[in-house]
């Protein structure tokens, strides 16, 4: 991973987190407040079953949010890893592509197999761009 994608990585990662502590927040909270209002409305009679439902719904707020908001906190991780994992790749690959070709004189050639040296007229059968005996670099 590069360094600018590093970066990116980060701020995507942190951004991600505090949209999980924020979303976590507001899951608490409104669970507390419809919890209150359940408990209020349990406490007449006529308004009872309300009260049942908004405490029931509270409950489940405030067990089932922060369930999902880590869920989805992970899954928006995972996205954003991937993404940047990708354009990192991506972008080493256009700079193989666009690097400039070697010269033809750079690339070793190697001799068909055997040779035999110029010098001391051994036969070297591994087909070494150097004699094995003497040492004398093989010429086409």
């Amino acid at each position: 991973m590069s360094a600018t994608s590093a970066a990116s990585f980060r701020a995507s990662r942190l951004m991600v987190w505090l949209l999980f502590y924020a979303g976590l927040f507001v899951c608490l909270a409104v669970g507390l407040v419809m919890g209150g209002q359940g408990l209020d409305h349990f406490s007449e009679e006529a308004t009872r079953t309300l009260g049942r439902g908004e405490i029931l719904f509270a409950a489940g707020r405030l067990l089932f949010g922060p369930m999902l908001l880590w869920v989805l906190k992970d899954a928006c991780l995972a996205v954003y890893g991937f993404k940047d994992q990708a354009m990192a790749l991506r972008k080493e690959m256009n700079a193989l592509a666009s690097r400039p070709a070697a010269r033809a004189s750079a690339a070793v050639v190697r001799p068909p197999a055997p040779w035999q040296c110029p010098a001391c007229g051994a036969e070297n059968a591994m087909a070494d761009t150097s004699c094995s005996v003497c040492g004398v670099a093989f010429s086409a």
